[in-house]
């Protein structure tokens, strides 16, 4: 096995960042929480950063320009039980994305697309994690974009207390970065 040093990826991500037209030192990260994630086919819960004001209100982050969502990931967070899912069960972590004026209700926000996708296989454990990189979802500046969990396919029991710890990672195109600008 071979290991990958530092310089490595340093220069692995540089390349990538002058052939997309990002800045590499422009790259943003948030971590918010879907608490209870499971349900019946078709049961979708928003992500939370802290308790919700309303059943209805969606915790989204206001984006204040262009960029591109490069990678993400999901952790089981629950010390005792495992996710119960039942057999052909898939869940999906998704970004989901609202106008400005519009953002803290959830029939607002429409999916812009799909960052991380789990079978019944990889939610199975107490501590199991996935990730995904090389994403290219692109998110307009002056939009709130939230993330959301859908079942899709059988049933994945909430009633273990099962909370989701995500993490997304934005990079800002060098085209679209407004450095500050001074009066003469």
């Amino acid at each position: 096995m071979s290991s990958t040093t530092a310089r490595a990826l340093v220069a692995d991500y540089n390349n990538f960042c002058i052939q997309s037209g990002l800045d590499p030192a422009q790259l943003v990260s948030y971590a918010p929480t879907i608490t209870d994630y499971g349900g019946a086919a078709g049961t979708s819960v928003f992500a939370e950063y802290l308790a919700p004001t309303a059943a209805t209100h969606i915790e989204g982050i206001f984006i204040p320009f262009d960029c591109i969502l490069v990678a993400a990931s999901a952790k089981y967070v629950h010390d005792a039980a495992a996710a119960d899912a039942a057999n052909g069960s898939s869940l999906d972590i998704d970004i989901m994305v609202s106008p400005k004026s519009s953002e803290s209700i959830a029939a607002n926000y429409t999916k812009l697309g799909t960052a991380i996708s789990l079978t019944k296989e990889e939610m199975d454990g107490i501590h199991w994690a996935k990730s995904a990189t090389g994403l290219t979802l692109a998110v307009s500046g002056g939009s709130t974009i939230g993330f959301r969990s859908l079942v899709n396919t059988a049933n994945i029991d909430a009633g273990v207390n099962a909370d989701l710890q995500l993490c997304f990672w934005l990079a800002v195109p060098q085209s679209k970065f407004a450095l500050p600008t001074t009066a003469a």
